[in-house]
């Protein structure tokens, strides 16, 4: 009795049962009993292609049988289950010739790759399977094409912050993700935000949540109603957005700003770590517990060190005192001449005519080629539109406080990143040697800061640049 291999494959297994591949098996096991043939084994590719090029481990496993000889011919549903490309059916072709092997289908029959009819038969059906896949993938590209210039949704996993179909809010994850947009623009860490996003609760918000998937999420242009094409924003979508358009840009604008201090590191449970420097090596000064575990601020060389507790309170004390002086507004200058209004205005006048070509190419009123070169020029407009938003906009951690009744105590009752942003944005903060001796009524084991020789300076012009 000859011996047989049964190779089931599909391609997308949307439920993850694997039902497909077992319906294949129970049919090519029916075949087998049919042709007289035992079964030597059974291998299966489930939910993966067999025209993308990815490892089969199923498929590599039963060629590695057939040159071993347990088996001489190979079952399964249709020839198309085997092989998607023509370059791969050759290499099998190759393989059959040299093992005596043969094919066998439950619905086009068998497959005799030792005699040349045979041959130009299975090559015939390869080259019109694989014909078949690259005009599918045609169709889908236009299709999708189409609905990304008409703004409609392309289906697909759903989007955090709507419901499945993908244009309707869900309410829960939409003010998430606006609580941590304000939270960026006014200073605060991602790490901070996403923990804080993360304890909504998963009955409430997608988890988990960490710093990176929250940049990516918040970088999305869906959040503010803008429909995105092969990473390009080329007009309006068709959903209500979760954001206005200048709050996202905004956003974009800090996330993606290359002077923006990111960092993994437990500094962030410190208020100056990577905020102050050193006076000498101009190096930012990191938290570390000496010998008698006191919390101090030092540079890598070792130039400086503070008592981290003092330095805190002297610093907090110094921008909580500004936030209270009555020319606050000040901070939040804006430079004249600023053409932000007018800029954002041109990228709207844009992504409209980019929205009536769209309408022109689905009325029929234009082609494909036509829509696409026309497009080409409005997109590089748009983008050096969005790119010059991009740098116009600040970043003012500031506007939350301003907005508070007492902008001294919002600042003191802030989370500690945020404290550390307005800081970093007001405060210029440097530590130089400390002098010798200690201060008169000084007792030995007591921290010692010496914040006479610790030098300040306020950033912003309107501010004043006094030393503080």
């Amino acid at each position: 009795m000859q011996r047989g291999v049964i190779y089931v494959r599909i391609s997308r297994d949307r439920a993850g049962a694997g039902l497909g591949v077992d319906r294949q098996e129970e049919d090519c096991r029916s075949l087998a009993s049919r042709l007289g043939l035992e079964v030597a084994g059974v291998f299966s590719d489930n939910d993966l292609s067999a025209y993308s090029g990815r490892r089969r481990p199923g498929y590599e496993a039963m060629c590695s049988d057939l040159r071993a000889h347990k088996g001489t011919v190979v079952l399964c549903w249709h020839t198309d289950r085997l092989h998607r490309r023509t370059a791969e059916l050759a290499t099998f072709i190759d393989m059959a010739k040299a093992t005596g092997t043969t094919v066998q289908t439950v619905t086009a029959g068998p497959l005799d790759l030792a005699s040349p009819s045979g041959l130009l038969t299975a090559r015939l059906v390869g080259a019109v399977a694989e014909h078949e896949i690259d005009h599918a993938r045609e169709r889908m590209a236009r299709a999708k094409s189409q609905a990304a210039q008409s703004g409609t949704w392309l289906g697909g996993r759903r989007p955090f912050g709507y419901e499945a179909d993908g244009v309707t809010i869900r309410p829960t994850e939409a003010d998430a993700l606006r609580t941590a947009a304000q939270g960026v623009l006014q200073g605060r860490s991602l790490r901070a935000l996403a923990a804080e996003m993360a304890l909504v609760g998963t009955s409430k918000v997608q988890a988990p949540v960490d710093a990176v998937a929250l940049r990516r999420l918040l970088l999305r242009p869906r959040n503010a109603g803008l429909m995105e094409h092969q990473r390009k924003v080329i007009g309006k979508a068709s959903w209500e957005p979760i954001l206005d358009e200048e709050t996202w840009t905004s956003v974009v604008a800090v996330l993606t700003d290359p002077s923006r201090k990111t960092t993994t590191t437990p500094d962030l449970r410190h208020l100056l770590s990577g905020v102050a420097t050193c006076a000498i090596c101009r190096e930012p000064l990191k938290a570390h517990r000496g010998s008698r575990r006191r919390l101090s601020y030092t540079c890598e060389g070792r130039h400086v060190a503070r008592d981290a507790s003092a330095l805190d309170r002297h610093v907090r004390a110094l921008v909580a005192d500004r936030l209270a002086q009555p020319d606050l507004a000040d901070l939040l200058y804006t430079p004249p001449g600023d053409t932000t209004a007018a800029t954002r205005a041109e990228a709207e006048q844009v992504r409209s005519r980019l929205a009536d070509l769209a309408d022109a190419y689905a009325r029929d009123a234009i082609s494909l080629d036509q829509m696409t070169r026309a497009s080409e020029g409005l997109r590089a407009r748009l983008s050096a539109l969005e790119e010059s938003l991009r740098r116009s906009i600040q970043h003012r951690p500031l506007e939350a406080l301003m907005a508070a009744p007492e902008p001294r105590t919002a600042f003191l009752a802030a989370p500690l990143d945020v404290q550390r942003a307005v800081m970093d944005l007001l405060l210029q903060i440097e530590v130089m040697p400390g002098r010798r001796g200690r201060p008169k009524g000084w007792q030995p084991g007591q921290p010692y800061a010496d914040l006479a020789s610790v030098r300040t300076s306020w950033r912003t012009a309107a501010a004043g640049s006094a030393a503080a």
